[in-house]
């Protein structure tokens, strides 16, 4: 406990640094031999909390149990989430999520998500919406973070909120991420996307969420897709496009009125 304390605390001195040199310095502090040690130094505490966290959950003997994971992890979010401003937030925190949830013998539960989710992901998809240029580095570490999440841990998706509503509202915005990645000119980003796509249509079939998912995005969906696919921007990933196309008006069958779907598909190839 005073390990991860004085740990915490220098992680804080080292963030509420940044933010005060950022708002003396503004922009120029990016230039600032300073600024890049005070950075190296926020990520090598990072490294450290990664590791001890890691063999301490791997020490089955350890006092260190799951409930302890959470609040630890809490801080490194929250500084995140409260940043001043977008351009000091740090990537290499949204990789210690994903190590995070990948670490073998790491159970996380619904609220350990949750954390992730609301903390990392809601404001590093605010950062990334506005163009597919700024924030290189958080896009990219963003749509790993983003696999990991629908890939395995796609059930609490639907109960990251008590509130049905609330979490209806999140599934929406992990919707939008993924057709946003879809949409990027960057080919290894839209493929990753299209590759996550074609794992949620399969989950969605499977976990009997298919009536609210086909009524509610499909439109949407089938719009976004064949327009990336008729941009010419993206010819290179034609073959992954047919697929993920091939299997969302496949399975839109059993969902969506075929004379309907024969319709809106003349709508949208007559334009």
């Amino acid at each position: 406990k005073t390990l991860f304390k004085e740990t915490f605390f220098l992680y804080n001195w080292v963030s509420k640094t940044i933010e005060e040199y950022f708002l003396d310095e503004g922009g120029k502090i990016f230039f600032s031999e300073n600024f890049r040690l005070l950075k190296i130094l926020r990520c090598v505490i990072l490294e450290i909390v990664f590791i001890y966290m890691k063999n301490c959950i791997l020490d089955e003997t350890s006092l260190f149990i799951q409930e302890n994971l959470k609040i630890l992890i809490q801080p490194i979010c929250w500084d995140y989430k409260n940043s001043i401003n977008p351009f000091i937030r740090e990537v290499q925190v949204i990789y210690f999520c994903f190590q995070l949830l990948d670490v073998p013998k790491i159970d996380p539960d619904v609220e350990l998500i949750s954390i992730i989710f609301n903390l990392i992901f809601k404001p590093s998809l605010e950062m990334i919406k506005m163009n597919f240029e700024d924030f290189p580095d958080i896009r990219r570490a963003f749509f790993s973070l983003l696999e990991k999440i629908i890939k395995n841990f796609f059930p609490f998706i639907f109960k990251l909120d008590a509130d049905p509503l609330k979490s209806e509202i999140s599934f929406e915005l992990v919707i939008h991420a993924i057709i946003w990645g879809i949409k990027h000119p960057d080919n290894i980003i839209s493929n990753q996307n299209l590759d996550i796509f074609f794992f949620l249509l399969n989950v969605v079939e499977e976990k009997k969420y298919g009536n609210y998912f086909y009524s509610k995005f499909f439109k949407q969906i089938l719009n976004d897709l064949i327009s990336v696919m008729t941009d010419k921007l993206h010819i290179s990933s034609l073959d992954i496009q047919c697929k993920v196309l091939s299997l969302l008006l496949r399975n839109s069958k059993k969902f969506i009125d075929q004379n309907y779907l024969k319709s809106y598909l003349k709508i949208i190839f007559s334009k």
